[in-house]
């Protein structure tokens, strides 16, 4: 119990009022016995106790009806529930990523989050302040608001197809109750509370001071199936005029025993169809495509979350590159190069007209068309290959060769798709690739053994650390041995390799003006030709004016795919400081606004003080139809009469 106008408790001082003229009226009269009235006097003594009664009564009334009075003038409030609370800085983390797009029963777990934000903001008081922090959409900018126009923002968040930082959202509601210097705040987060999205990088250093009230009603329970991958010919982009792959991968929980449909379109035809359980991958056999770009669409079987059911692939359709060699390539690498011809995946042309040219031993045009890419095979010899890394050097490559090593390796990852894991590599050298460089295979000992960057021409420079010999290598001897010369070669035609997701950042020229979405929405490009608002999948196009500068897929984050919940007991870990849950709606209501002073009780106050005026006035008015009878009382001494009163007695005859 507390009061919010503690001024009004001076009313309460009233209540001595019937105290004291309770004590005034109290007066002794003269007493006269006579021993004929013995038997009045006993009923006088049982009158008196009911007069005695009625009496007390009335008072501990009149003094109670005084006391509600000035509760009800006070504000009296019952702690611990209903909406009274001292003004309070409230930041709502209302998660609106992909996965709450899942449908439960009629509806989304977006409308129940939505639902709860509308609880807090239904009991918000005049002195509270809002912010409402979208975590699916970070690059939407955040501003104090009234419990009104929250309500309108909560109201305007949708489902994106993007992946929710949890861990970041409310390390971000924090530091905006740090900078509000509010000395009462609370962090509300609203999500699925999916387990992937509180990454254990992004783990608070220090335990946080603001508190979090976490909703746990909305947790997923279904299974869930999606399309975990898709790709075109192994990642090359198809030739013009012969058939292509496409694998497909379905991923979700392997106790999905029900098989799922998969269907690949082209262009919006229907070019193959298959069915598979989760976990699972197919090849679909397509094609042949004439020269231009290939934009496809893998659809699977809907489940209770769509985004993910879909997969969009665009990529290049080419030409069969022309490649020149260059050096002394090697028995293998000749081979491997002369049946890709024989098969028409390459055709050999002059070094000048070539679009690819493969240097081998250690030499290196010296120059390169924007145009043309160059794969560099260094030689086993230290001082040639010395000698090389000064020739990448003047042709504005990022990349250098290390000195030999001895001693034997595996291959750990192949980003080249050739399937080059566990492949010994002997006595070989290293890439040390600089800034902007990327690593494509590496070794267990973690050093990098194929890399590319870009010339100062713009021309793609692909190095690996040893020549494609027996000697130094497995590699000649397995089976991606072919895969990763095409791979090599045939990289310039490859297009997209479907890697952007929904939330990533696009990096556009400086001839790009805007960006549209799928849905038709133009977003305007700015100094920093990064577009941020990348929130739902399908085909980007960059714009330059109304000229089409690229067209870019982007597919679902497969982290919003995986369901499981992380476990409540969990949360204080993963977020820091005071962490409560709430499962209910009742719940959440009962524990929002931590410090709320509770209900205001002035109303139920006069009502009871109306009921306790009128049971006053109806003994009282009972007690006015009495007969006034003298109170004699027996003395020993014969009479007995007040000095203030002289006249004789008076008898009430009933």
């Amino acid at each position: 119990m507390g009061v919010l106008v503690p001024v009004g408790l001076l009313l309460g001082l009233a209540a001595a009022v019937p105290i004291l003229l309770h004590l005034l009226h109290r007066t002794e009269r003269e007493r006269i016995s006579f021993p004929a009235l013995q038997y009045l006097l006993r009923m006088e003594r049982d009158h008196a106790r009911q007069i005695r009664m009625r009496q007390w009564l009335l008072l501990a009334l009149r003094i109670l009806l005084l006391l509600l009075l000035a509760l009800a003038a006070a504000r009296a409030v019952l702690r611990g529930g209903g909406s009274a609370h001292p003004p309070t800085s409230v930041v709502i983390v209302l998660d609106n990523s992909m996965s709450s797009g899942r449908v439960v029963g009629t509806g989304r777990v977006l409308d129940t989050l939505r639902a709860r934000a509308l609880e807090t903001l239904g009991v918000a008081g005049d002195g509270d302040r809002f912010w409402v922090v979208r975590a699916g959409s970070p690059w939407d900018a955040v501003s104090p608001l009234s419990a009104d126009a929250a309500r309108e923002r909560v109201l305007a968040t949708d489902v994106v197809d993007t992946w929710a930082d949890l861990t970041a959202s409310v390390s971000r509601a924090r530091d905006i109750l740090d900078r509000t210097g509010a000395p009462r705040g609370e962090v509300h987060l609203l999500s699925d509370l999916q387990a992937s999205a509180f990454p254990l990088e992004t783990l608070p250093d220090s335990a946080p001071a603001w508190p979090v009230l976490a909703w746990t009603g909305s947790t997923a329970t279904e299974p869930n199936g999606y399309v975990a991958s898709a790709v075109v010919g192994g990642g090359l982009a198809p030739r013009a005029g012969r058939r292509t792959d496409v694998a497909i991968a379905i991923g979700g929980d392997l106790d999905i025993e029900e098989e799922r449909g998969i269907r690949l379109l082209v262009d919006g035809r229907l070019e193959g169809a298959v069915r598979t359980r989760p976990g699972a991958s197919v090849v679909l056999p397509v094609g042949p495509f004439d020269a231009g770009t290939l934009e496809a669409e893998v659809e699977i079987d809907p489940d209770a979350l769509s985004t993910d059911d879909r997969f969009f692939l665009r990529t290049g359709v080419v030409p069969p590159p022309t490649v020149a060699r260059i050096g002394d390539t090697g028995e293998f690498l000749a081979s491997a190069l002369d049946l890709l011809e024989e098969e028409g995946r390459i055709v050999a042309a002059a070094s000048g007209e070539a679009d690819v040219i493969v240097a081998s031993d250690g030499e290196v045009p010296a120059s390169l068309r924007p145009d043309q890419d160059l794969v560099v095979v260094p030689a086993s010899d230290a001082a040639r290959r010395t000698a090389l890394g000064r020739q990448l050097a003047q042709l504005g490559i990022a990349i250098d060769v290390g000195p030999v090593r001895e001693g034997e390796s595996r291959i750990a990852t192949d980003a080249t798709g050739a399937g080059l894991e566990g492949v010994a590599v002997r006595g070989s050298g290293r890439v040390l690739p600089g800034p902007g460089a990327r690593a494509w295979v590496t070794l267990d000992d973690g050093s990098v053994w194929a890399a590319s960057a870009l010339a100062s021409s713009g021309s793609e420079v692909t190095v690996l650390a040893s020549p494609l010999l027996p000697e130094g290598t497995d590699v000649p001897l397995s089976a991606g041995m072919i895969p990763l010369v095409e791979w090599l070669v045939g990289r310039s035609g490859a297009g997209s390799d479907a890697r952007l997701r929904a939330g990533d950042t696009l990096r556009v020229s400086g001839r790009a003006t805007e960006v549209e979405s799928p849905a038709g929405t133009r977003i305007p490009v700015d100094g920093t030709l990064e577009v941020r608002a990348t929130s739902r999948v399908g085909i980007w196009t960059v714009l330059a004016g109304d000229t089409v500068l690229e067209r870019l897929a982007l597919n679902a984050p497969p982290r919003e795919s995986t369901l499981e919940p992380l476990a409540p007991s969990d949360l204080r870990d993963r977020l820091g400081g005071s962490v409560e849950t709430a499962r209910t709606s009742a719940r959440w209501g009962a524990t929002v606004y931590a410090e709320r002073q509770g209900r205001e009780l002035w109303r139920t106050l006069l009502v009871l003080a109306l009921v306790l005026l009128l049971v006053e006035s109806l003994i009282g008015a009972s007690g006015g139809t009495e007969p006034t009878r003298a109170r004699i009382t027996p003395q020993p001494g014969g009479v007995s009469r007040s000095p203030a009163d002289r006249t004789p007695p008076r008898v009430d005859h009933p």
